[in-house]
């Protein structure tokens, strides 16, 4: 695993490289955020700890050279040693595990945040779906309308043929009669009986 340690704010998290802040409750704070709130308060804005000690709260080299990591221990006893020692793999142990909670608690947000946009695109394509479905319907509604329409018309017009021709009899008739006076009422009468009857329902639609 990545050695590194990140500010225990939650809206910082920065990535400490050089120098951080550090408290005896083993957290760790990026110089900004430790000098904006400790300025103001002995209390740890992780845990909430009191800090009254004045080496509860110091400042942590990240980055030391040889020389200092040569020398810091020199002269102590093995027992502090390792006792020192102990303390600084607990506090790393605290921070990977605090690490890999707060990573949990962001994979577990925007894993419910996918799943919600998820669930909101798949109501939506519903919703399309319906809409398409409806049109599609509305469509073959109105085709069947103008098929009907169709035959209608082309009755109509079958209708209208017939009733032309019976008009040009009847001014073929007319013609005749002008010539011919002794057998307009004969002639008419024959004509007319050629002409299909029609009722009032026939002009009504």
């Amino acid at each position: 695993m990545e050695n590194k340690l990140f500010c225990n704010i939650n809206d910082c998290r920065i990535s400490l490289e050089t120098t951080c802040v550090i408290t005896t409750c083993s957290h760790a704070f990026c110089p900004n955020c430790a000098e904006s709130h400790f300025k103001h308060s002995r209390k740890c804005p992780a845990c909430g700890d009191g800090l009254p000690g004045i080496n509860d709260i110091f400042t942590a080299d990240l980055q030391p050279d040889d020389n200092w990591k040569n020398c810091v221990l020199l002269g102590q006893r093995p027992d502090d040693i390792f006792d020192i020692a102990f303390h600084a793999l607990l506090f790393w142990n605290y921070q990977v595990q605090q690490k890999y909670r707060i990573d949990r608690m962001i994979i577990s947000h925007l894993v419910k945040k996918h799943a919600k946009k998820e669930r909101q695109w798949n109501e939506a394509l519903a919703a399309k779906g319906n809409e398409v479905s409806a049109l599609r319907d509305k469509m073959e509604k109105l085709g069947w309308e103008l098929e009907r329409e169709r035959k209608r018309t082309g009755g109509l017009v079958e209708e209208l043929n017939v009733s032309k021709q019976s008009l040009r009899k009847l001014r073929l008739v007319g013609d005749r009669a002008k010539r011919s006076e002794g057998g307009v009422e004969a002639s008419l009468l024959n004509v007319l009986g050629e002409v299909p009857e029609m009722s009032f329902d026939d002009f009504s639609d």
